[in-house]
C-alpha cells in the first residue's frame, strides 16, 4: 500500500530480545538503521518499482518504569534514543 510515510509501532519493547545476548539486539538495530536508510532513497521513476524516498520510523514503545532498562540495553548499541512523554 503506497504511503507518504511509514511507522513500525512496537509496544512492550523492553521485551524485545530481552534473554538474548546484546549482539542479537546489535543485529536488530542494524536492520531497523538499513530498512529507514534505505526507504530513504528515492528509486528512479520511469521503473515499476520507481517511487520518491519516503520516511520510514521504528517507535519503540516502553512503559516508564522499564525505561532506565531500556535505555541502558539500546543505548550501549550507540542507538540515540528518543524520548515522548504524555502529560497528565
Amino acid at each position: 500500500m503506497p504511503g507518504k510515510a511509514y511507522a513500525v509501532v512496537v509496544t512492550r519493547a523492553e521485551q524485545v530480545l530481552r534473554e538474548e545476548p546484546i549482539e542479537m539486539l546489535g543485529l536488530l538495530a542494524d536492520l531497523f538503521a538499513k530498512v529507514a536508510s534505505t526507504w530513504a532513497v528515492s528509486i528512479r521513476k520511469g521503473e515499476a518499482w520507481g517511487r520518491p524516498e519516503v520516511p520510514f520510523h521504528f517507535v519503540l514503545q516502553v512503559a516508564p518504569q522499564n525505561n532506565d532498562e531500556f535505555s541502558s540495553r539500546w543505548g550501549a548499541l550507540g542507538v540515540d534514543i528518543g524520548e515522548i512523554t504524555r502529560s497528565n
